[in-house]
């Protein structure tokens, strides 16, 4: 799975010139989120693995949670999500944060919440397709990034 979000970084570096992918999330890291549940594996007919993501109750550790409007609210935290460059486009994205949205609602999370570099624009539009609002912007490793959230909870009605 780890390999996805180095192939996703090289992609984004050489399509994009985005290089806050580069080098990918470290897999140490990524294999205690394996550990502790949090990382989900997206297969394809025939097992290929095509997408990995992370949800978790805990907001990662670089954010601000005074930024967000909602801070009080529990939430749960989409992060890494990669999509294999070779199988994008195909709805494969937009499952895995359905997916997120589905998991947030049955343990009664108030919203999903996740952050997106300012310089990826075409990103930063699906996720406004998709129903998530830009609640804030602020500095990470070097980046501008978009905070966003989407409410699922029947009380944020």
């Amino acid at each position: 799975m780890h390999s996805i979000l180095v192939e996703c970084g090289l992609d984004m570096r050489d399509r994009l010139g985005l290089t806050h992918w580069v080098p990918a999330y470290p897999r140490s890291l990524f294999e205690e989120h394996i550990k502790k549940g949090i990382v989900y594996s997206v297969e394809v007919r025939g097992g290929k693995r095509a997408a990995t993501f992370t949800a978790s109750h805990d907001a990662p550790s670089y954010l601000d949670l005074s930024l967000w409007p909602s801070n009080a609210e529990p939430s749960l935290y989409l992060t890494q999500l990669a999509v294999s460059p070779r199988l994008q486009r195909r709805g494969i994205g937009r499952t895995c944060v359905t997916t997120v949205e589905r998991l947030a609602l049955e343990h009664d999370f108030y919203s999903v919440r996740l952050d997106v570099t300012e310089a990826h624009a075409e990103l930063l539009g699906w996720y406004l397709e998709l129903g998530y609002r830009e609640v804030c912007r602020y500095e990470a490793f070097d980046n501008r990034m978009v905070g966003f959230e989407k409410p699922v909870s029947l009380r944020a009605s």
